[in-house]
């Protein structure tokens, strides 16, 4: 008896020292990369689900409660979250346990990489994750905000990262090979709206999107008619839709210019467990396969 009590007291103890650390993240990606950073030391909660539009978000009063019981809230920053704000402040989270995932990265200012050279002034581009070196970024920042939380796990974290981070690195080598199949004047993205930036320029494509840096921002009949004879005069085989944004416009322009529906790319949001695009890495692959597969 006397020796269960003991073993009983053990395990106490020991599942006692592995409470996992308390996690909440703003979108499905930065989840999946904590996830993969912090493994089996933290639960990770998103606020967003798949699929949800962070543009349009309206968070909800249950949002704040989900924050308040966090140790450590991580975020995109770049003014992409422009609702979190107010969700920090009403919760009483401190300001030292809020980490910015973009911390470090140089930002893209919005529209500087499409082809018709239209920015829109001096606003950054948030979308910075889906340049697979950034993403290596976001994990070392995460790293080290979970490491100063839970100060026992740092042989952990900083294992997982370095493999985490060597995964990356191998899939960001994997895509450029990829897009170097595609003729050099295919490369060119039509999508619902400014986000995929970041990966043109990483891995030498053009973005030509039909909204702006957010979407609900529809081009006036002006543009979309000059989007149309951009697509008709450079034989743009296909346009792309979003997971997270409306296709209805998209649609219209490649119905109007000729050109197919490329398929769904995932940019705001990762696609639903069980399918290719349910992880960030997995986002890279689907996303590249989908690119590949309508602009060769």
């Amino acid at each position: 008896m006397r020796l269960l009590i003991i073993l009983g007291l053990f395990v106490s103890l020991a599942a006692a020292e592995t409470v996992p650390l308390r996690v909440v993240c703003t979108t499905t990606i930065i989840s999946d990369i904590v996830k993969q950073v912090g493994g089996t030391r933290v639960q990770v909660v998103s606020l967003l689900k798949p699929g949800v539009d962070p543009h349009t978000f309206q968070p909800s009063p249950d949002d704040v409660s989900v924050i308040a019981s966090a140790r450590v809230v991580v975020v995109n920053g770049l003014g992409y979250e422009e609702w979190i704000e107010q969700l920090i402040k009403q919760a009483g989270m401190p300001r030292d346990r809020v980490v910015v995932a973009t911390t470090g990265i140089e930002p893209m200012t919005a529209g500087a990489h499409r082809h018709d050279g239209h920015a829109h002034g001096s606003d950054q581009d948030p979308h910075a994750w889906h340049d697979a070196k950034n993403g290596m970024r976001y994990a070392a920042n995460i790293r080290d905000a979970l490491i100063t939380a839970d100060p026992a796990g740092e042989k952990d974290y900083s294992a997982w990262t370095e493999l985490y981070q060597a995964q990356l690195r191998v899939m960001d080598a994997w895509i450029r090979k990829q897009v170097a199949t595609i003729p050099p004047e295919r490369r060119v993205l039509v999508t619902s709206h400014d986000a995929l930036s970041y990966f043109a320029r990483s891995y030498g494509l053009e973005v030509v999107p039909v909204e702006g840096i957010a979407t609900g921002q529809e081009p006036n009949p002006a543009r979309f008619s000059e989007l149309i004879a951009t697509l008709r005069k450079r034989g743009i085989p296909a346009v792309f839709v979003e997971n997270s944004a409306s296709p209805r416009t998209v649609e219209r322009l490649g119905l109007e210019a000729g050109a197919r529906l490329g398929g769904v790319l995932l940019a705001d949001s990762l696609d639903t467990a069980g399918r290719l695009g349910d992880s960030y890495l997995g986002l890279f692959m689907h996303n590249t396969r989908v690119i590949v597969g309508a602009l060769q």
